[in-house]
């Protein structure tokens, strides 16, 4: 699971934690470039285990999704944020990429 989402002119970025030597460590980060984006979309990737038959409310573990030409790739950010947060994460990163490409 990553926690940063770097994004440049020519590629996204990908880094598992905040940490200076973490950031600078190349097997824990990934790197696509941005022109082999296809999809970026939010989706439950962990719906809960019910212990009991009564639920007050749903919440879902949500992600942000990658998808990437080439050779099926794929990675995704997040853990434990609502689909209606990732879904605002998405509209934040679709509106970047179409004032880059400007």
């Amino acid at each position: 699971m990553y926690e940063i989402i770097y994004i440049d002119e020519e590629n996204i970025y990908f880094n598992t934690g905040y940490n200076q030597k973490i950031l600078n460590r190349k097997n824990y980060q990934r790197k696509y470039p941005l022109e082999s984006l296809k999809f970026v979309y939010p989706w439950i990737f962990l719906e809960p285990h019910y212990i009991t038959s009564k639920t007050e409310h749903r919440n879902y573990s949500s992600r942000v999704h990658f998808e990437f030409d080439g050779e099926k790739k794929y990675d995704s950010w997040g853990a434990c944020i609502s689909i209606e947060e990732a879904g605002k994460i998405v509209e934040r990163i679709i509106s970047f990429l179409e004032k880059q490409k400007k």
